[in-house]
C-alpha cells in the first residue's frame, strides 16, 4: 500500500471524528447554559408568595401594627434578604389602647429585612384621621426601628391648620404626631382671623 491511497482514509476519519467533538461542545455547552438559567431562576423566584396577606407585629405583647396586602413575595436565597409587595400595601398603626390611630397606603412596596426599612412608591398616602392629618407623596421610608416615616420627594401635608408643601420631602413620626417639611412653603389658617397667610421659610 502506497502513500497515495493511506491519505483519502486519513481525510476522511477527520471528518467522521470533527462532527462528534462538535456535538460533545454544543451538548457540554447546552447542558452548562441551562444549569446556570436553572440556578439563575431559582435565585429570582420567591422562598415563599402569598396572597391575600395579614402580618400582626406586637411590641411587649401589645398590638402595633398590621399590614394588609393582597400579595407578598419573600426573597430569603440571597445576600440582601427582602419582601416584595408588587400589587401594594397598607399599614395599620395602633396606641396603646389598641386602637388604629393612623395608617400608610402605597401601590408598591418592599422590605429590607437586615434595617428593618420598608420603602412605599406611587400615591402614598400616610393619614391620622381623628387628627385631621395627611401626608401625601409620591415615594416615602418608613423607618421600623425609629418609627419614622420620610421622603425626599415632593410631599403635601394636610392638617386643620391648612396646607404645607415639601420641595423636597419631609419627616415625621408614623403616627404623623411631629412632622417637618423640607423645601417648605404652604398655607396656614389664621384661626382669629378672616385669611390665610402664606409662608416660604
Amino acid at each position: 500500500m502506497n502513500a497515495g491511497k493511506i491519505l483519502p482514509i486519513v481525510k476522511i476519519t477527520r471528518l467522521l471524528i470533527l462532527p462528534v467533538v462538535f456535538s460533545v461542545i454544543v451538548i457540554s455547552c447546552k447542558n452548562d447554559i441551562e444549569t446556570i438559567n436553572a440556578l439563575t431562576n431559582e435565585v429570582d423566584l420567591p422562598s415563599v408568595s402569598g396572597f391575600n396577606i395579614e402580618i400582626f407585629y406586637t411590641d411587649s405583647g401589645l398590638l402595633k401594627g398590621k399590614i394588609i396586602a393582597p400579595e407578598a413575595n419573600d426573597y430569603s436565597r440571597i445576600d440582601e434578604p427582602y419582601t416584595e409587595f408588587p400589587k401594594g400595601i397598607k399599614v395599620l398603626f395602633y396606641n396603646a389602647g389598641g386602637t388604629q390611630q393612623s395608617y400608610i397606603r402605597a401601590n408598591y412596596a418592599i422590605f429590607y429585612k437586615k434595617t428593618q426599612l420598608w420603602e412605599g412608591k406611587g400615591q402614598v398616602l400616610a393619614e391620622n384621621p381623628g387628627e385631621g392629618k395627611k401626608l401625601e407623596t409620591e415615594h416615602i421610608f418608613w423607618d421600623q426601628k425609629a418609627k419614622r416615616i420620610y421622603s425626599e420627594e415632593f410631599a403635601t401635608y394636610t392638617s386643620r391648620d391648612g396646607v404645607s408643601y415639601g420641595e423636597n420631602g419631609f419627616e415625621a413620626n408614623e403616627d404623623l404626631s411631629q412632622w417637618r417639611m423640607k423645601g417648605y412653603r404652604g398655607k396656614i389658617n389664621v384661626r382669629d382671623g378672616i385669611q390665610n397667610e402664606e409662608q416660604n421659610p
